[in-house]
């Protein structure tokens, strides 16, 4: 694929991204030229519906009950398109965004019916020309009472169809895509009172890693009930050692996590290489919805060897000469004080040669008088 189609893909999945959730409004797909998609995307709302005015699924289903959803696909153009239909549960991915997309993840380990696996869907569907067709989602409900909400969506994207490009040695380029959610919402008690969402940090999993080969730390944030958490804020402050000093610190609201998922909450490391050594991060977070906060204060360390690795692979990093810059004072300073022992020990040698030397030669004038002296009185003697 080329980077020219490969940009166009993801300023139409950056679209999606900005516009999907689970919202009534149907959603068009703009190409880099800013045109509308030819294909339109509806649910056909069924009874069991909980809130009519509702324009995606958000159902009121009996315990082991089977259920065919439909959703209309229409098609303006004059080709024939091929649609993918796929179903998939819902998570969190590390903006603090709700996710449909089909992306190969671990379910969390306290979601109990993943969306993806009570459904069935037809893969493909064949969209005629200025015409419609409808894409068909099978349900199958767990046998067993449920509280709290099954959270998945319908995922509608064109079918990949590669074109040789007619302006010379362009080679094979994929035409922008649309993508399309219809957000699904399943329970079998229509109250969902006294269910708030409850947060866990797990301390192992506060790990290094990069996003866009960029240093950022993980702080993994896990919501372990079958309800939404709409309106999140996280603060994380990041220190060194027993330092009380903040080394780095990211504050970010509005997030939202699904029920029963987690994210890795990212924490800038301001284009910093990291250090192998010990840390402790110091994480609050509000649920302003259902009005409960949670903290955490919690050490960890990171691997020199790991953080080698990632420096090497990051991108515009800055590099920290504090501890060279320390490592050169230090050598200035032992290198300084050798020196002045130095030129202590050749001043005191100086000193000590010039001492002897005076006390030779008084020595010898003292010999020179006591000579002369004698001669004298062997004179005086002979006379």
């Amino acid at each position: 694929m080329s980077k020219k189609a490969i940009n166009q893909v993801k300023v139409l999945i950056g679209i999606f991204l900005l516009t999907m959730g689970l919202s009534g409004t149907k959603v068009f797909a703009a190409d880099e030229q800013g045109k509308k998609s030819n294909v339109g995307v509806s649910a056909v709302i069924p009874d069991n519906q909980i809130d009519k005015e509702k324009t995606y699924f958000d159902l009121l289903m009996k315990p082991g009950q089977e259920q065919e959803l439909e959703v209309n696909l229409s098609n303006s153009s004059d080709e024939d398109l091929t649609v993918e239909v796929t179903a998939n549960s819902a998570f969190t991915n590390d903006n603090g965004v709700i996710d449909y997309s089909p992306v190969k993840l671990d379910p969390d380990p306290t979601l109990k019916y993943p969306f993806s696996t009570i459904s069935e869907t037809t893969k493909e569907v064949l969209v005629p020309a200025k015409s419609k067709a409808v894409a068909k989602i099978k349900i199958n409900m767990p046998a067993e009472s449920y509280t709290g909400v099954i959270a998945g969506g319908i995922h509608v994207t064109e079918k990949d169809k590669a074109d040789k490009t007619e302006e010379g040695g362009g080679g094979v380029q994929i035409k922008n895509k649309f993508v399309y959610v219809v957000g699904v919402q399943l329970r079998t008690e229509e109250s969902l009172e006294g269910l708030k969402g409850d947060l866990e940090l797990d301390k192992k999993k506060i790990i290094p890693t990069q996003v866009n080969y960029r240093n950022y730390l993980g702080i993994n944030l896990q919501n372990t009930q079958p309800v939404y958490i709409r309106d999140l804020e996280v603060d994380a402050k990041i220190y060194r050692g027993n330092s009380e000093e903040v080394l780095h610190q990211t504050k970010t609201q509005n997030m939202k996590m699904a029920p029963n998922s987690n994210f890795n909450f990212g924490v800038d490391w301001e284009n910093k290489p990291f250090q192998g050594g010990n840390y402790k991060a110091v994480v609050t977070a509000k649920s302003i919805d259902y009005g409960e906060e949670w903290s955490w204060t919690e050490e960890f360390t990171i691997d020199a060897d790991l953080a080698k690795k990632l420096n090497e692979k990051a991108v515009e990093l800055d590099d920290d000469n504090t501890q060279l810059i320390i490592m050169i004072g230090i050598g200035l300073g032992v290198l300084l004080l050798i020196i002045i022992i130095l030129i202590i020990v050749l001043n005191n040698r100086k000193q000590e040669k010039k001492r002897k030397a005076r006390n030779a030669r008084k020595k010898k004038s003292s010999s020179s008088k006591s000579g002369s002296s004698k001669s004298s009185s062997s004179r005086k003697s002979r006379k």
